[in-house]
């Protein structure tokens, strides 16, 4: 079956999550995610021949085709950072199985946060990386969006965080001129 509704699905449920460090709000995450992992693996082919061609063609992730996916790290701590500042950071990952490795997408749990990785497939053995921007302009506090990267992988999708706290513009004490009563 195809897959085209799941990436959109899954950026709008964890969009309407939005950024912060809530464990309330991970914890929901992780379960849509798990659930997601189990929709996909749980699938059957369409009944009907006529909806299936009528759909568009892509590659099925079926299990002849899965490998493993090992990252050299999940979670990039950036520390504290004044509003305003855009935190780059680059994770790097391995394929530790013996198929090609394709990430099909990797969606942010908020539009602060953008991803981009890589769209070639990533041979047995080989390194690929995951570049994520978070822009802190109107996040202030304590942070940690999600980058969701789904791939032909067990489990199908992988979680990746920046963290860090994000120093209000409006805390920073004003020390030059005379005070106004």
């Amino acid at each position: 079956m195809k897959k085209y509704w799941i990436a959109p699905l899954l950026a709008l449920t964890l969009g309407a999550f939005g950024c912060g460090n809530d464990a309330e709000k991970d914890q929901k995450i992780k379960e849509l995610e798990n659930r997601l992992a189990r929709l996909e693996s749980s699938r059957t082919p369409v009944a009907n021949p006529n909806l299936q061609a009528a759909q568009p063609q892509q590659t099925a992730v079926t299990s002849g085709n899965i490998t493993n996916i090992t990252f050299d790290q999940s979670v990039y701590d950036f520390g504290t950072v004044p509003e305003g500042t855009v935190v780059k950071h680059t994770f790097t990952f391995t394929n530790t199985g013996d198929k090609d490795l394709i990430i099909s997408n990797a969606s942010a749990s908020c539009g602060c946060t953008v991803p981009d990785w890589s769209k070639n497939p990533i041979k047995p053995g080989e390194k690929g990386e995951i570049k994520v921007e978070f822009n802190s302009t109107g996040k202030p506090n304590q942070q940690s969006p999600i980058v969701t990267v789904t791939s032909n992988t067990a489990p199908a999708v992988n979680r990746l965080s920046v963290k860090g706290f994000v120093t209000p513009r409006n805390s920073q004490i004003q020390t030059t001129g005379p005070v106004k009563r």
